[in-house]
């Protein structure tokens, strides 16, 4: 039986101050691991099981997207952007702006930019 394939990466944020660690199918050690390594503090990050995926913002204002698997079902695409809207959220709020019709495209905009960052890593 073969291993079970992961991937993380982080989207370098050309747009705000915060970066968006992605990570697929990585177990809670390893990711336990990479925290260490970059020093952050994962907090109750793991108090949780892992079910579709997570998206948790930290108190220096980045932003962790998690799934358990590399996705590959239309499922698993809804999940990620799904995600992707919640990491959108977190840093948007982080940086004070509130969704409505005149920040509509600034949001929309930074969707696409994490979108587009994924997909090209995907």
């Amino acid at each position: 039986m073969g291993r079970k394939r992961s991937l993380n990466f982080i989207v370098k944020n050309e747009i705000y101050p915060f970066d968006v660690m992605f990570s697929f199918g990585e177990s809670d050690i390893n990711l336990k691991k990479r925290f260490k390594k970059f020093g952050v503090s994962e907090g109750s990050l793991f108090e949780h099981s892992l079910k579709l995926g997570q998206c948790t913002q930290f108190k220096n204002g980045q932003v962790l997207v998690r799934m358990p698997n590399i996705p590959k079902t239309p499922k698993d695409y809804n999940t990620l952007q799904h995600e992707i809207f919640h990491a959108t959220t977190n840093i948007m709020n982080h940086i004070g702006s509130k969704l409505d019709e005149e920040s509509e495209e600034p949001w929309a905009y930074f969707i696409g930019f994490l979108t587009q960052k994924v997909y090209e890593k995907l």
